[in-house]
């Protein structure tokens, strides 16, 4: 079969050892990131993350481009709490987004309209992309976002497998197309809007939160998959033997995830999809934080740092959030088993399918491919539904018992000493993110 030149851009994780890793895949054409906080946050959490001051952020850039790769900034809030409507917040964007600019930042990612007006306005030899965070899933919408100056649109995942739609918007737009092959959020999930700016805040530095981030939309996801594991095979992920379908539909740009990863687990995963081919568990190559492969790290950033707050929360549901960040080896999926299971969506329309009941094709598969370690499956889901809980009936808001209180404000009072000095001392020499 003849493929076309495959184009993949990947995620960042703000480590110096990743691009020469990828130099080596001529698939690679960019690779998509930014600091671990910024002034308007982004669609992970600061605790997964890998911080970067504005002089490492500038040499990532300047290593991308000497590799002949593109860096594209995530500019992808769906939401600043209206600052931007303000004379000092609007201010402190625009010279941020200045700052990124001549730093030689070769795009932007959006999700706000407003944003894609005020870089298309003011710098126009930038190209911006429209994030899936703004759920691009109709032919009017792109249309709309064109006309608004779009380069890029990246459609909402859960449109991947809607083939009669993807067509149709290639045929009405004419700016490049991306689709986001290996996030597997679950399909038509309820919580994006949420999430995308639960995380958002837990990534800008100017809210008190930064960083904390009891994931509630992640807990629910994570204990349905393993309650229903065809949820799995539903998740709209593109497997690397699949990407020809998109491409003779007129897909122009493949995204791979995740930030959070190690360098290893980012070039395992593109290289199966460079090479169109991967004969293992498809979990290893799918970015999402609750189920790890095995052997896979934990997330580049320092979630004790963030976490660790009992100012805010009980330390019961701490140590929940800490055994969730263990889980691993629980789910495996045989992508050798998947061979041909795209082809079905090509006449199926699952929008007006009640599955299960008229339609029973993922499960099938799901019997077929997917297994799961029963007893570890067990003890993560009591987890999640302790952590789900604890924080409806509000047992993750009490307050400790009088002594273990006393220690805990004694020892937390301690730490955010340390990180103002830290921060102090970060503000005077001029090499924080959070600064501008």
């Amino acid at each position: 079969m003849t493929h076309n030149k495959l184009r993949l851009t990947v995620a960042h994780n703000n480590q110096t050892d990743l691009l020469p890793a990828l130099s080596k895949l001529d698939a690679v054409e960019s690779v998509y990131g930014k600091m671990g906080g910024d002034l308007v946050g982004g669609g992970r959490s600061s605790y997964m993350l890998a911080d970067l001051t504005f002089k490492q952020l500038k040499e990532l850039i300047d290593q991308a481009h000497s590799y002949n790769k593109k860096f594209i900034y995530l500019l992808n809030s769906p939401c600043l709490s209206n600052k931007e409507t303000t004379r000092k917040f609007n201010n402190e964007l625009f010279a941020f987004i200045g700052t990124l600019v001549d730093m030689g930042v070769d795009g932007f990612v959006i999700a706000m309209p407003y944003i894609l007006d005020l870089v298309k306005k003011h710098f126009p030899k930038v190209t911006v992309s429209v994030s899936t965070f703004a759920i691009i899933n109709s032919i009017t919408k792109a249309k709309i976002w064109e006309d608004k100056g779009a380069d890029r649109i990246i459609i909402q995942q859960d449109q991947n497998r809607d083939f009669k739609l993807l067509d149709k918007i290639r045929r009405a737009v004419s700016c490049e197309l991306e689709l986001f092959a290996n996030n597997l959020c679950m399909d038509q999930c309820p919580y994006p809007p949420f999430h995308a700016a639960f995380n958002a805040h837990s990534s800008a530095t100017k809210e008190l939160t930064r960083g904390f981030a009891l994931d509630f939309c992640a807990y629910n996801c994570a204990q349905r998959r393993l309650q229903h594991p065809v949820e799995f095979l539903r998740g709209r992920f593109i497997r690397p033997e699949d990407l020809h379908v998109y491409e003779e539909i007129g897909i122009d740009v493949f995204k791979l995830a995740d930030r959070m990863k190690s360098t290893r687990w980012l070039t395992n995963v593109a290289t199966a999809y460079n090479n169109r081919r991967y004969d293992g568990n498809l979990v290893e190559l799918i970015g999402y934080p609750l189920f790890r492969g095995e052997g896979e790290e934990g997330v580049v950033g320092d979630p004790i740092k963030w976490m660790m707050r009992p100012d805010f929360i009980h330390m019961d549901m701490l140590k929940l959030v800490r055994q969730m960040g263990q889980a691993k080896d629980m789910v495996f999926i045989d992508n050798t088993k998947l061979d041909g299971f795209v082809d079905y969506f090509k006449k199926h329309d699952c929008r007006t399918a009640i599955c299960d009941e008229e339609c029973t094709h993922c499960q099938k598969y799901t019997d077929r491919a997917v297994t799961l370690d029963a007893e570890n499956v067990a003890q993560r889901l009591a987890v999640y539904q302790e952590a789900v809980d604890m924080l409806v009936d509000r047992r993750a808001f009490a307050a400790e018992p009088l002594m273990k209180q006393f220690m805990i404000k004694t020892v937390g009072k301690a730490v955010m000493m340390l990180k103002k000095k830290k921060q102090a001392k970060t503000v005077k020499t001029g090499r924080s993110g959070s600064t501008v």
